[in-house]
């Protein structure tokens, strides 16, 4: 999609894994995938917190509470432009925005275990076993998580190509309908 927005706040930084701005947020929900999205209420229902997949094509959490496990939507792909290419978005993608946002996000311990900074967080480790498949291991259960995981204050899921082959700070490269065509103080195009 194309349009402006005209007068908006500029966001110090595109990066939603490293800023706390509410812009840059704002930006990302609409740019960037997360593993899941709040369901949708149709009119006249309203919302009641649940969650579906949104790069997630389902997911599992065992009986123990203690492994989350994501299936990939197949197909997704990120922007045509460099260094993206319109590749197909993996799990190589959600491991290493995972490690970004361990290290870089101002929100991690809403999600990252630490004994000290984060003792009420519940996600201890994220390993892939294939290409289709993130699994994080908990430490302890948690019934937020899944609400953090659809968050747009939280984890969302990038090209691992951030800071190696693109600024995330200055660009986005994103996946669906709304891309980011131009970055310029006092104007934002979509």
């Amino acid at each position: 999609g194309r349009g402006s927005l005209i007068g908006a706040r500029p966001a110090a930084s595109l990066d939603p894994m490293a800023s706390g701005s509410l812009a840059t947020y704002q930006m990302a929900a609409l740019t960037y995938p997360r593993l899941l999205k709040f369901t949708a209420a149709v009119y006249p229902d309203v919302a009641r917190g649940g969650v579906e997949g949104d790069l997630a094509e389902s997911y599992e959490l065992l009986p123990d509470k203690l492994t989350l496990t994501f299936r990939l939507r197949p197909g997704l792909k990120w922007d045509a432009k460099a260094p993206t290419n319109a590749r197909v978005i993996d799990a190589t993608d959600v491991v290493a925005s995972w490690n970004r946002f361990a290290r870089l996000s101002p929100n991690r311990y809403d999600l990252l275990y630490h004994a000290d900074l984060g003792p009420g967080a519940a996600i201890e480790s994220v390993s892939s076993p294939n290409a289709t498949t993130v699994v994080f291991k908990l430490k302890q259960p948690d019934p937020a998580v899944l609400g953090l995981f659809a968050s747009d204050r939280h984890f969302f899921v990038m090209p691992k190509e951030a800071d190696v082959s693109f600024d995330p700070r200055i660009e986005m490269r994103g996946y669906g309908p709304w891309l980011l065509m131009d970055n310029r103080p006092g104007i934002i195009r979509v």
